[in-house]
């Protein structure tokens, strides 16, 4: 039995036999949970507001990744500031009646918890398991929790599940709050540890394949298209410097053999008990060759950029949005197994990527079906 606590409601899954109410345990860890959402939300808001100065005839500095306004739009950037400072005001507002409207949301859900009707009179305070945080990573937790037979309850901090990857609709229209890549889903085996937590649950969604995406940079647009190696050189040829293409080769050649020392060992099968020699050691093959790769594979993606020797401002630009993309990182913090997984996986010929039908939000609700 398991169930996903959001401000606002009461929980998505209460059977009976749940606790009649949040504990004291789960409350503070909600809270936990909100704190560190409304750290995120200041970051994220951060960088948005510098959106603006880009906006206004910005051009972007010799590193690729900083911002410098050209002397002759010195007025422009002024008023620019001042309108900047009053959206900054506003936000501000607009952050603290949401914190607001959390905690008012985290006090009702607690008691329609515990009057509403899946109170129950044989009920008890306590589960196995309290999931801090609705996202991606918890719903799978706390699903896989479920599925073993474990009470299980989940603490979001916002009035929907999914984390950075869940969606709000507007007008009659369904958002992503953020990009997704996503490959690897869409049927047959596959290394993914997401398809293997949807196979576990027997969920799953309808999968669109695609080839690419546009990107829209201030130095032009292009168009990147997954397995075609042929292609990514040519745009480094149109937007990196004399060495781009070498260093991204020397990078891959780095890269690869990390990511497929990643896609090798299933997530499934890593765990901290005695029972790892079992599920790890079918694996020893793989496990053998992960090796050699062992510092690369736990470092930072940046170790990988240095070691390759990659100073291609288009080139960091391009990883520090892929690190991004992929869990709002910098490079510099970003793990390097999941990049290169990534970038193995994109640049193998005949590469496809994965959406779930629907937007983002049908993927998180089938991990929220496995967790009722």
């Amino acid at each position: 039995s398991s169930r996903l606590l959001l401000p606002g409601m009461a929980a998505f899954a209460a059977p009976s036999g749940l606790p009649s109410r949040p504990s004291a345990s789960s409350s503070s860890l909600g809270e936990v949970g909100a704190r560190s959402t409304r750290r995120a939300l200041g970051r994220a808001g951060r960088a948005a507001f510098a959106e603006p100065l880009c906006a206004k005839g910005a051009t972007a500095s010799s590193a690729g990744l900083g911002v410098g306004v050209r002397s002759s739009l010195a007025p422009a950037a002024a008023v620019s500031a001042l309108g900047l400072a009053a959206r900054c005001r506003r936000r501000r507002l607009a952050h603290a009646r949401l914190r607001s409207r959390q905690r008012e949301g985290l006090r009702d859900a607690a008691a329609r918890t515990a009057t509403g009707p899946s109170a129950d009179a044989s009920a008890t305070d306590e589960v196995d398991v309290v999931v801090v945080g609705g996202g991606i990573g918890g719903l799978s937790c706390a699903a896989l929790l479920a599925r073993a037979g474990r009470s299980v309850v989940v603490c979001e901090s916002h009035t929907v599940a999914g984390g950075v990857a869940h969606s709000f609709e507007r007008q009659g229209y369904e958002f992503d709050s953020g990009p997704s890549l996503l490959s690897g889903l869409s049927g047959g085996r596959s290394p993914n540890p997401l398809r293997h937590v949807l196979d576990a649950l027997g969920e799953d969604c309808t999968w669109v394949k695609y080839d690419g995406w546009r990107v829209v940079t201030p130095q032009g647009d292009f168009f990147f298209r997954v397995g075609d190696n042929d292609a990514w050189e040519d745009i480094l040829r149109r937007f990196g410097g004399p060495n781009a293409i070498e260093e991204w080769r020397r990078l891959f050649e780095l890269v690869e053999p990390v990511g497929e020392a990643a896609k090798s060992l299933p997530a499934a099968c890593l765990r901290g008990d005695l029972g790892a020699f079992v599920t790890v050691g079918q694996f020893l093959p793989e496990l053998l060759g992960l090796i050699p790769n062992g510092p690369r594979f736990q470092g930072s993606f940046a170790n990988l950029l240095r070691e390759a020797d990659v100073k291609d401002s288009f080139l960091l630009w391009w990883f520090d949005y892929l690190c991004f993309v992929l869990q709002a990182l910098p490079a510099e913090l970003h793990p390097a197994a999941p990049v290169a997984y990534m970038l193995s996986d994109m640049h193998a010929p005949g590469a496809v990527l994965d959406y779930p039908m629907g937007g983002m939000g049908s993927l998180v609700g089938a991990l929220v079906r496995g967790v009722e």
